[in-house]
């Protein structure tokens, strides 16, 4: 296997939060199930654990309290594949001896060495090359062929153009939420001691 099943429910768990991070943090528990389906498809406190370990390397961004949840630190189109793997499985994981040898390598090569260097060559260029968000259109479109969604997914998920909620800490981008925020909050209710 090219990389753990932790690995594989993590992937599969920040493809879904692609898909429904348009509406801000979304909970573990949101991601691990297909809508309609009687039971999850992902452990839920295992994903759970997984996300706090992308949090610690800046993958994911999470939020405590009644409207928390986890968002991405950065947009998905940025995150790549291989980061993933390094940050679920280590730096080591993808790239060990496919015969699960220790020291592996040119100059002490296990019987399948030279056989799976290139086709191990060629996984590592993909992880590498491939983005969360290219992972996540193919996701998407494969979902829909099937007729699945998830829960809180909106209709437009798979269309390039839905923004994704990416967590910001700068205090200029807090500042101007709140800014705009309040503008919004002026234009909705009337002034004081208008007449409506």
């Amino acid at each position: 296997m090219i990389y753990s099943q932790a690995c594989g429910y993590c992937l599969t768990a920040l493809c879904r939060l692609r898909l429904v991070s348009s509406v801000g943090p979304v909970r573990v528990a949101e991601l691990c199930r297909i809508k309609g389906a009687e039971k999850d498809d992902l452990p839920v406190m295992f994903v759970a654990k997984i996300f706090q370990d992308l949090v610690r390397n800046g993958i994911l961004a999470s939020s405590r309290g009644r409207n928390g949840g986890f968002t991405f630190a950065r947009p998905p189109a940025k995150i790549r594949v291989i980061d993933i793997v390094d940050a679920v499985d280590g730096s080591g994981g993808c790239r060990a001896c496919i015969s699960g040898m220790p020291a592996c390598n040119e100059h002490q090569p296990c019987p399948l060495h030279d056989r799976f260097a290139p086709i191990r060559k060629e996984v590592l260029r993909f992880l590498q090359e491939t983005s969360l968000e290219d992972l996540s259109e193919s996701l998407c479109a494969k979902m829909d062929s099937l007729g699945m969604s998830l829960p809180g997914m909106p209709d437009a998920a798979c269309d390039a153009r839905v923004p994704v909620a990416v967590h910001s800490s700068s205090s200029a981008a807090k500042r101007a939420n709140l800014t705009a925020s309040a503008a919004s909050k002026k234009s909705t209710f009337p002034a004081k001691g208008a007449k409506s």
